[in-house]
């Protein structure tokens, strides 16, 4: 009985961990970050295996950069595309907040046959699956969105208020002088 209430204790630890492990790995792909060996994300995702695990060492094409590219890095004037990881990997990265999905699904419908005796999903793990659901639909809305660029008359109005912005700020700041 002991060593199933520790199994027990041990399957929700790793489930709640996951749960972390998603939203952790959720925030890497929001910035573009393809790999697994970020501090925060290895430690929490390292035993699952995934295409991101099988792609751990950035594998990229080493290109030099010119003098204007050096000069603009430093200034972090026009930095480099966040994408170029993603662009340039040698091997598939894979999606690993929805590879972390995938784990968590079979998770709770194994723990709620080992619970029931085979008696099918109660009220807690039918909530469960609705909120990882809801979780999957939130990683590919984000996905769209991230993916989906913006129209040309919108990319020209923004650029338009920012240089309106930036050529009556100092106009705006005088008053301050005074």
């Amino acid at each position: 009985m002991l060593v199933q209430e520790r199994e027990g204790l041990l399957a929700k630890v790793t489930f709640l961990n996951m749960i972390i492990a998603f939203a952790v790995a959720f925030e890497h792909r929001l910035r573009f970050e393809p790999y697994i060996q970020y501090s925060d994300l290895y430690d929490l995702a390292s035993h699952m295996g995934t295409l991101t695990k099988e792609a751990d060492t950035p594998t990229m094409i080493e290109k030099k950069d010119g003098r204007w590219r050096r000069i603009l890095n430093a200034l972090d004037i026009a930095p480099e595309n966040p994408r170029a990881h993603m662009k340039q990997a040698g091997r598939p990265l894979g999606n690993l907040p929805l590879q972390i999905l995938s784990y968590m699904y079979p998770f709770v419908s194994d723990a709620s046959m080992e619970g029931r005796g085979g008696g099918g999903v109660g009220r807690v793990e039918k909530s469960i699956l609705d909120n990882l659901r809801a979780l999957d639909n939130v990683l590919v809305t984000a996905d769209k969105i991230s993916n989906t660029p913006l129209p040309v008359a919108c990319t020209i109005a923004i650029s338009q208020i920012t240089w309106i912005f930036l050529i009556v700020l100092p106009f705006q700041l005088v008053h301050l002088l005074r």
